[in-house]
């Protein structure tokens, strides 16, 4: 099966996307990236892949989300440890991703791209 045949429960979801660096509610089993927990749910029996095409888009829909739903999320959590905003390059050291910071946030963009949309009020 697939990765883009994985339907995913929601509380699954939520780990993922909620995944964030050190020991904590957000990461009980202290990962050191996002890449090490999807790999830990895929253990669990559901088989998402990170495979990237040569373009660098992910080959799955499914991990294109849970990739963009987590570092839209990053982008506005702040370092424990120093007050401060993860940077871009802490980012993508935090993903576990073989990518630079251009393709990451290009990474970032496309998934706000894609599941952004203009809310227009009712007709009258």
């Amino acid at each position: 099966m697939s990765s883009g045949d994985v339907r995913l429960p929601l509380e699954v979801r939520k780990k993922l996307v909620g995944w964030r660096p050190g020991v904590g509610e957000f990461n009980p089993r202290g990962f050191s990236t996002f890449a090490e927990a999807v790999d830990d749910v895929s253990k669990e029996g559901y088989e998402i892949s990170l495979e990237r095409s040569s373009r660098s888009h992910f080959v799955s829909g499914l991990a294109s989300d849970l990739f963009g739903e987590w570092a839209t999320k990053m982008v506005l959590t702040r370092d424990p440890a120093t007050g401060k905003f993860y940077t871009r390059k802490e980012m993508v050291a935090l993903s576990g991703l073989k990518v630079n910071v251009k393709t990451f946030a290009r990474l970032v963009r496309d998934h706000v791209a894609r599941t952004s949309f203009l809310v227009l009020p009712p007709e009258q």
